[in-house]
């Protein structure tokens, strides 16, 4: 199914960004993606009506909307250098909760399924490096807690219309989560988790003409977000040995016989999301040793002392995501408040943008980023100040209360 979106002013959201950014433009234009990838983002804008997709481009720090669909939540955008295309969960606002991954044209504003059916609960797109393919879990809704053969884990390939299940529930017991790609896209990274049992968690390989295989020899205990190092000799993860207790940062190797040791872990800290860089040997994680959650850049040997590229924060520095080229590293701010209640207040979250020394480059309300090129035209479809708003609202009042 294709769909062609008509992204249109929405003057009810208002992105925060920061002091000199481009004044908001009221009309649209042509526009074409350019540049390096590390020059923009694509994430989610959240508000009373719904979830859209917007972008930015950082050299301007001008905001473009994407997508304007009241049917339908955007969540999770991919972009795919290869494919010139951004991958997203939809999922429906009415009913039945259902979710499809689409692809999104940038250039046409068509967005297409990829299959194969909308009665499915598709999650968690990751595209392989040559933009060929899309990986992602599955399973049914009215069985979310039981293991059939209708759940599991799918490589789509989009030139040539197949489908191939990698891991299937019925046959490992597990749901697969946070799936990544090696940079060579020979495998794939995941951890797997199985219903109401703690503890028992693996991490998994996954390949188009293998069984999944297990990555022994690492703790016992609750996984998360494993991620290749830039060799994609080694995976790093997140683990919680113990529900009381905070989680590590480890490191494990692909070799034969290989342990998982910590990565640049305190006994008391919460250390986790490790994003190892795809340039050098060194890794962005989020720690509380310094208070509050903050972004830390370690070395892959752990033999560094990890810097603070975030300290005085007061808010919930959250989900580092490294620019293609190693310099750029965005992530979610999430308030306090909010952080500490366990509640993710969309509309309150902010995007931000900081180099490997922690200066801010860019900030933005949102959440889900991820990076792509910017775009040529000095024109952005919606680019809204959080002053300019309030000014315009400030005028409107004294305007109306001049009235007689």
């Amino acid at each position: 199914m294709k769909r062609r979106l008509f992204p249109q002013l929405l003057p009810s959201i208002a992105a925060a960004v920061i002091a000199g950014s481009s004044t908001a433009a009221t009309e649209d234009s042509a526009s074409t993606v350019s540049g390096s990838s590390s020059d923009g983002l694509v994430f989610v804008v959240a508000n009373e009506k719904g979830m859209e997709i917007w972008r930015a481009r950082l050299a301007d720090k001008a905001l473009q909307q994407m997508t304007a669909t009241p049917d339908q939540e955007e969540r999770r955008p991919v972009w795919s250098e290869k494919a010139k295309l951004v991958a997203f969960v939809a999922r429906n606002t009415v009913g039945v909760m259902k979710s499809i991954i689409k692809t999104l044209d940038i250039e046409t504003g068509e967005e297409s399924g990829i299959g194969p059916t909308p009665d499915f609960v598709q999650l968690s797109p990751v595209w392989s490096p040559n933009g060929k393919a899309i990986a992602h879990t599955f399973q049914v809704p009215s069985s979310a807690h039981k293991f059939i053969t209708d759940s599991g884990t799918v490589i789509v390939n989009l030139e040539k219309s197949t489908r191939v299940v990698v891991a299937r529930v019925e046959s490992i017991r597990q749901r697969m989560q946070n799936l990544a790609y090696a940079s060579d896209g020979s495998k794939i990274v995941a951890n797997g988790r199985e219903h109401r049992k703690p503890r028992k968690d693996k991490l998994w390989i996954l390949r188009a003409v293998a069984p999944p295989k297990s990555i022994e020899r690492i703790p016992k205990g609750s996984y998360a977000r494993p991620r290749f190092t830039r060799d994609n000799q080694r995976v790093v993860f997140d683990i919680r040995m113990n529900p009381a207790l905070p989680r590590d940062v480890m490191v494990v190797g692909l070799a034969a016989k290989s342990r998982a040791r910590r990565l640049a872990s305190l006994p008391d800290s919460d250390d986790h999301s490790a994003a190892p860089s795809p340039t050098r040997d060194e890794v962005a994680f989020v720690s509380d040793r310094d208070g509050s959650p903050d972004l830390f850049l370690s070395s892959l040997t752990g033999k560094s002392k990890p810097v603070n590229l975030t300290k005085g924060s007061t808010d919930a520095d959250l989900d580092p995501i490294w620019s293609p080229d190693g310099e750029r590293i965005a992530y979610v701010v999430v308030p306090k408040a909010d952080y500490l209640a366990d509640e993710l207040n969309h509309p309150a979250t902010k995007v931000r943008v900081i180099d490997r020394t922690g200066k801010l480059l860019f900030e933005t309300a949102g959440l889900m980023p991820s990076w792509m090129p910017a775009w040529t035209g000095d024109r952005p479809m919606a680019a809204y100040l959080e002053k300019s708003t309030e000014e315009s609202a400030q005028k409107s009042s004294a305007a109306a209360a001049a009235q007689p």
